[in-house]
């Protein structure tokens, strides 16, 4: 398994909320993985996907409510609870947990960002470009391949 499975269910599930989803978006030097907005509301997503390293997981996320209104890490199920056992780390700075197997669940819910700079949302809301969006085929899978830093095949 590799952190690009995770993306297509977590996609899938938000996308039936009305998000559209952008892969690798650019945060100052760092790369969110996924930046879900939803253009209805103005809500944004940052999520970021770990197969096992929660606490790599959560150093990186912590940032995000900078720049969005809600941010989570998203796990595989069989490994969730790992950081579930530690969601005192994820409830002081309102970071939720996602497991993922076919599709995202929320198991620990996250808190809206209380240090939100709505210009560095509206900044990356800008620079979301078409390349970027993650788009399912019919089936549900990518249709693209995403890697880390921003690129893109």
């Amino acid at each position: 398994m590799k952190e690009t499975d995770l993306i297509a269910p977590l996609v899938k599930t938000y996308s039936k909320m009305g998000y559209r989803a952008f892969a690798e978006v650019q945060l100052s030097s760092r790369w969110i993985d996924i930046f879900l907005v939803n253009e209805a509301t103005n809500v944004t997503v940052a999520i970021e996907l770990k197969l096992t390293d929660w606490k790599k997981a959560y150093k990186q996320a912590k940032v995000y409510p900078i720049a969005a209104d809600y941010v989570y890490v998203g796990m595989p199920e069989q490994y969730v609870h790992r950081a579930l056992d530690h969601c005192d780390y994820f409830e002081n700075v309102g970071i939720g947990l996602l497991s993922i197997n076919g599709k995202a669940v929320e198991v620990f819910e996250a808190q809206k960002s209380s240090i939100l700079v709505e210009d560095v949302k509206k900044g990356i809301i800008e620079n979301l470009n078409p390349e970027m969006e993650v788009i399912l085929d019919d089936d549900g899978f990518l249709t693209k391949t995403f890697y880390p830093c921003g690129r893109f095949k």
